[in-house]
């Protein structure tokens, strides 16, 4: 069954594909200091995303971590002279199928 609900919809800043075995959904992090925080700020997305849809359970999921911003190799370095280092951030995007109720 193809789940075209998402055609012409723009119910969340989340994004929506139709898929033959459930729906499939996209959500990203917002850009942190931390990969552990941003993965658990995209699982959380996609949970809330699931509950939304009336999904009964999420059948998978993919990921990707992507730098945002490289932040200074030399922080130490850096550091040492002006006090300040910036930090390398990351955003992670993820995909999930859902499975209906």
């Amino acid at each position: 069954m193809v789940d075209d609900r998402s055609a012409g919809s723009d119910r969340s800043a989340s994004g929506e594909q139709p898929s033959p075995d459930g729906v499939v959904v996209f959500a990203a992090s917002d850009p942190s200091e931390q990969i552990t925080r941003a993965l658990a700020q995209a699982a959380e997305r996609l949970q809330e995303v699931a509950a939304a849809e009336g999904a009964a359970g999420i059948a998978a999921i993919s990921h990707e971590v992507t730098v945002v911003e490289e932040g200074d190799a030399d922080s130490g370095v850096r550091a040492a002279f002006t006090g300040k280092a910036r930090p390398r951030r990351y955003v992670v995007s993820a995909m999930a199928t859902l499975v209906g109720p």
